[in-house]
C-alpha cells in the first residue's frame, strides 16, 4: 500500500481528495461519516495488506526472493511549546499518525492510545488475522516525508463532532509566535532525519532489522531561486549529518531536480519543489 494514512486521512476524514467523503461538521461533503469510516478504511486496508502479504509469503518469496512492504506519510511533529501536555499530545498524534498502521504490522493490534481514545468506533481484530495476516507483515517500510507541523494539546470532544481530529486531543498549527514555519501548503523545520528515524527504530513502533527506503523527502519555497541559496544548504546540511549517522544500503545519485507545479489543482501555484 502506499500512503494509507493519508487516504483515510484525507479522503474520509476531511474529505479534500477522492473520494470526497466527510461528515458535514467536518467539510463540504455530499456523504460520509468522520467519525467512523476513516478507522473502517484503514481497518480493511490493514487486512488487505496482510493478505497480500501472506499470499507472497507463501507463494512467491520462497522463489523470487522479494521483499514487501508498506510505504506511509510521514509527517513529523513537534510540541509548540516544551510542556508535558504538548509531548503527551505529540505522542499521541504520532500513534495517531505513524502507529495506526504501524503498529499492526509490527505487532498486530492499534496503539493502546487509539483503542483507548477511539472506543468502539475502532474496529478490532480476531486473533487469527492478528497473528497469522498482520504481525510482522513488513520487510521493509517505506517514508514519503512532505511536511512539520507544531502540536499543543486540546481537551476531549466528549464525542461531540467527533473525528480523527478530535480523537487525538490534539491541535495541529502550522506558526510559532506569528512566524510560520514555511510556506501555506508545506512546512519544514529543520530536518533531522536521524532523530526522526529514531523513533520509528525504538520504543514502541521499533522496525529497527527492516529495510527502511526513503521514498519522497522534499523542500517547498516560494520560489526556485532559494533553493539555490540559504534555503538549499539549510536542508542538504541537516540530510548530510543523517545519513552519515545511519547505515546506508544504497541511493541514487545526482536524483535532484527542481519542478515545477503540474498539477495546480493539488500544489500551490506559487511554490516549487526540490526533490531530492
Amino acid at each position: 500500500m502506499n500512503e494509507p494514512n493519508g487516504i483515510c486521512i484525507n479522503g474520509y476524514t476531511l474529505g479534500t481528495i477522492a473520494p470526497g467523503r466527510c461528515s458535514n461538521y467536518v467539510g463540504n461533503c455530499t456523504a460520509g461519516n468522520s467519525a467512523t469510516e476513516p478507522y473502517i478504511v484503514a481497518h480493511n486496508l490493514l487486512l488487505a495488506h496482510g493478505g497480500a502479504v501472506k499470499l507472497y509469503k507463501d507463494k512467491y518469496q520462497p522463489y523470487q526472493h522479494g521483499k514487501i512492504g508498506i510505504t506511509i506519510v510521514a509527517h513529523w511533529f513537534v510540541p509548540k511549546y516544551q510542556t508535558s501536555a504538548n509531548r503527551k499530545a505529540t505522542y499521541r498524534v504520532l500513534d495517531f499518525y505513524f502507529g495506526w498502521f504501524l503498529h499492526p504490522v509490527i505487532y498486530g493490534d492499534y496503539p493502546k492510545s487509539m483503542k483507548s481514545l477511539v472506543g468502539n468506533r475502532l474496529p478490532r481484530f480476531t486473533e487469527a488475522q492478528s497473528n497469522k495476516l498482520l504481525k510482522g507483515s513488513l520487510d521493509f517500510l517505506g517514508v514519503n516525508y512532505y511536511t512539520t507541523n507544531y502540536v499543543e494539546s486540546a481537551p476531549s470532544s466528549n464525542g461531540v463532532n467527533a473525528s480523527i481530529v478530535s480523537d487525538r486531543q490534539a491541535t495541529l498549527t502550522a506558526d510559532k509566535n506569528g512566524t510560520p514555519i514555511g510556506t501555506p501548503f508545506l512546512k519544514a523545520l529543520r530536518l533531522d532525519l536521524h532523530r526522526a528515524f529514531s523513533l520509528l527504530n525504538s520504543g514502541p513502533l521499533n522496525v529497527s532489522g527492516r529495510l527502511l527506503f526513503i521514498g519522497v523527502l522534499g523542500w517547498v519555497s516560494d520560489t526556485w531561486r532559494s533553493l539555490i541559496g540559504d534555503t538549499c544548504h539549510s536542508l542538504i546540511g541537516p540530510l548530510k549529518s543523517s545519513l552519515t549517522r545511519a547505515r546506508v544500503r544504497d541511493y541514487v545519485p545526482n536524483h535532484g531536480s527542481i519542478l515545477e507545479p503540474a498539477f495546480i489543482a493539488i500544489f500551490l501555484k506559487e511554490s516549487e519543489f526540490e526533490v531530492i
